[in-house]
């Protein structure tokens, strides 16, 4: 949500947990402009913002310790898709 509020220029976000037999689903969805996995890669630094981007390798050092699986998916906005087994 952090992210989403301060790159995203995002004006909707919706949030959808699911909880089945399997396990836990919890898709993160806005509006905003997205990104490219590539560009900010676990720890790459934005010569423009002279900065790292961490946000990206955080969640999934998050969800693959709860043994989970994580998806971003750049659709015009942004969706992260997290599932995360019983």
């Amino acid at each position: 949500m952090s992210n989403i509020a301060r790159h995203a220029n995002a004006t909707l976000v919706q949030i959808k947990i699911t909880d089945v037999a399997e396990g836990l689903s919890f898709v993160i969805k806005d509006n905003g402009i997205g990104f490219s996995e590539e560009t900010v890669q676990d720890g790459t630094k934005d010569a423009a913002q002279n900065r790292k981007h961490w946000g990206v390798a955080n969640i999934k050092k998050r969800v693959e310790f709860l043994g989970g699986t994580v998806q971003f998916i750049n659709d015009g906005g942004c969706t992260i898709a997290i599932r995360i087994k019983k």
